[in-house]
């Protein structure tokens, strides 16, 4: 078949049948395959236009191509078989390739570097090294078109549709090959326990919390997550809390609020306060303005007034009641200022029972 009778078959099969998906072998003028594939829309078509306005491929398909082109001849479509979805596609082209053969691995005809399905499978060392030059070639030829090329990917990849196809992509990946995801997995946890996986984590991090833009990029990707991902973020929440109340997560909690207590913790807090001022200066205007209403109203300055009165009522009973301990049993403990917060002379009261629990 030639383009026109292939493009009226893939359209046809698309809008009757709604199977999108192909397998389909390029013929050169003698009938004989020398490429098999699978796709969707006009997908077996690519390869003639980046020969043809590229001279971009890989070099045994793009040398037959050119074979085809140069002697006035039309490169022939056949379409093996159509499918509803890509996987039955994919198996397909595997099976089809595997039964025609390689010429790489001594097997003619076919020019196909890899045995098909998920791509890059069985790759050689040589093929491998010349992919990388062919691609670094037309790079350096083509860096307009290269830069069209990586623009268009990364809007896709911005997308939520680009973004699922991404994830889809993985997910299927680790299904089919999950002692390679594994020794992946484990390699990369070695690694980020390595000095120089430590230092350039550090590192990468620093730079992108530190940054205006880097905070703003991060802070907008969370908020977009947890809209798109409501039940996720509800779970992550869920099993956070859960989390807080084992002892593990309880020490860490500890450590991190001992560690606000110290200079670098009050340093680095009041640091990030400042800096919210000063990125947020209309909400820090409208949180002032709330607490001004809030504090000059009469009915509330009292209140404040009367809590303020019945907290330091109970904090003067807590520390009576530990200085009559103190005299009764002759300890030596210090009594803190009285300036001192109510969960320390909470803290000592307990500490003061506890001492005695032991003396007796």
């Amino acid at each position: 078949m030639n383009r026109n009778e292939i493009i009226k078959l893939i359209i046809n099969k698309k809008n009757k049948e709604n199977k999108r998906y192909y397998v389909y072998i390029l013929l050169d003028q003698c009938k004989i395959p020398f490429y098999v594939g699978c796709g969707q829309n006009y997908r077996c078509l690519d390869h003639e236009s980046w020969v043809r306005y590229y001279d971009f491929g890989n070099e045994l398909k793009r040398k037959k191509i050119k074979d085809i082109l140069l002697s006035n001849e039309e490169i022939i479509y056949e379409i093996d078989s159509f499918y509803e979805n890509r996987k039955d596609s994919m198996i397909r082209e595997k099976e089809l390739i595997k039964e025609i053969g390689r010429i790489d691995l001594g097997a003619d005809p076919l020019t196909n570097l890899t045995d098909g399905g998920f791509g890059g499978v069985n790759l050689s060392p040589p093929i491998r090294k010349q992919i990388s030059i062919s691609r670094r070639k037309w790079i350096k030829e083509h860096p307009e078109e290269h830069k069209q090329l990586m623009d268009r990917i990364i809007n896709k990849t911005k997308s939520k549709e680009g973004r699922q196809k991404i994830k889809e992509g993985q997910l299927r990946w680790i299904e089919n090959n999950p002692e390679k995801h594994k020794e992946r997995q484990r390699k990369s946890s070695e690694w980020t326990k390595t000095e120089e996986g430590k230092e350039l984590i550090s590192k990468i991090s620093k730079e992108r919390n530190s940054s205006k833009e880097g905070k703003i990029k991060i802070s907008n990707g969370v908020k977009n997550w947890i809209k798109e991902n409501p039940e996720d973020y509800k779970l992550r929440q869920e099993k956070s809390t859960e989390w807080t109340k084992t002892p593990e997560g309880k020490e860490i909690l500890r450590k991190n609020m001992e560690w606000t207590k110290t200079e670098e913790g009050k340093e680095l807090l009041r640091n990030n306060r400042l800096e919210y001022i000063r990125n947020n200066p209309e909400k820090e205007k409208e949180r002032l303005e709330k607490l001004r209403k809030t504090v000059s109203s009469d009915s509330q300055r009292e209140k404040n007034r009367q809590r303020q009165k019945l907290h330091w009522k109970n904090k003067l009973e807590i520390i009576n009641r530990c200085e009559n301990l103190i005299r009764e049993y002759n300890l030596e403990i210090k009594i803190p200022s009285k300036k001192s917060s109510f969960k320390t002379f909470l803290e000592l009261e307990n500490k003061i029972k506890e001492l005695i629990s032991l003396l007796d």
